[in-house]
């Protein structure tokens, strides 16, 4: 078993921040271990999580998962970067790759800020 931290969707990171800065762990512990809602609304987003998963989370820590946008401004980058290469069959390549980027973000009305507004 590993110490690796546990990559949580954005929104249950913000509940369980929620729940730490109030002092509710132990509770938000018991009302996932019991799987019962009922008068904890708040908690409704951090019971997505199994018990175990939370645990984790809450003793080897845990990042947020990115987000469709920051993946591709990831990919976008990284490719972004080759068009310092000298070989043009290698910069044609990348500028292909940019502007396929760029296209499809268009076509879906996507923008992920600085890369294709």
């Amino acid at each position: 078993m590993t110490n690796a931290k546990v990559t949580l969707p954005r929104e249950v990171v913000e509940a369980i921040e929620l729940s730490k800065s109030q002092g509710d762990v132990e509770r938000m512990v018991a009302i996932v271990a019991e799987k019962d809602p009922i008068g904890y609304e708040r908690f409704a987003t951090i019971m997505r999580l199994d018990l175990f998963t939370l645990m984790k989370a809450l003793v080897n820590g845990y990042e947020v998962e990115k987000s469709p946008e920051e993946k591709v401004r990831e990919y976008y980058n990284a490719k972004g970067s080759k068009r310092r290469f000298a070989d043009q069959y290698d910069r044609g390549y990348a500028y292909g790759i940019l502007e396929g980027i760029e296209r499809t973000l268009d076509l879906l009305g996507i923008e992920i800020g600085g890369d294709n507004d």
